[in-house]
């Protein structure tokens, strides 16, 4: 059983690796907008210059940036988004993910955090959270954060192969990660 959870995250991880290389070899596809996106965001660089103090168009052109896989570009779009609403939760998750892509884990777990604090998120979240506390080998912060989606979400097995990954670097392969799976 851990060896075929280990084994799915292992995959998991390759599966990423993949993506992001294919993305990182493709730096066209990755700063490229089309010309139909491109045009969405002349329209709403025009109407911020128009209105400036409307945070859904800075967070619809970052939108727009991140899902052409330009995390750089859209993460300065969300910061003056939550400059201008700093409680609009669903933006600190989306920022969140940007600075995961950037390799600011911390950052990303921070902007998570302050998520939490405006309401409850999504187990899916917390275990998210959990995974980036993973790659700071945080494994107690980790673990508690893959206890809680656990809680939240029992039926979602990523959490508890999250968390009995979490319990083998802390304890080696041990009762405690069998009776996750």
């Amino acid at each position: 059983m851990i060896c075929l959870a280990n084994t799915y995250l292992r995959f998991r991880v390759a599966k990423m690796a993949v993506f992001t290389a294919l993305v990182c070899s493709l730096p066209a596809l990755a700063q490229t907008l089309s010309a139909e996106k491109q045009q969405e965001v002349d329209a709403l660089t025009k109407q911020i210059a128009a209105n400036g103090s409307d945070y859904s168009l800075y967070a619809k052109r970052g939108f727009i940036y991140f899902q052409a896989n330009s995390p750089a570009i859209a993460d300065p779009e969300f910061k003056k988004a939550l400059e201008l609403n700093p409680s609009w939760q669903r933006g600190l998750l989306l920022r969140a993910d940007c600075l995961s892509h950037l390799g600011k884990v911390q950052e990303a777990i921070d902007a998570v955090d302050k998520a939490e604090q405006l309401g409850p998120i999504p187990a899916q979240k917390i275990a998210w959270r959990g995974a980036l506390f993973m790659k700071l080998n945080e494994y107690k912060s980790a673990l508690a954060n893959f206890t809680r989606a656990i809680e939240l979400d029992p039926k979602d097995y990523l959490n508890w192969a999250g968390r009995a990954t979490v319990n083998r670097e802390l304890n080696g392969p041990s009762k405690s990660v069998e009776s996750d799976l």
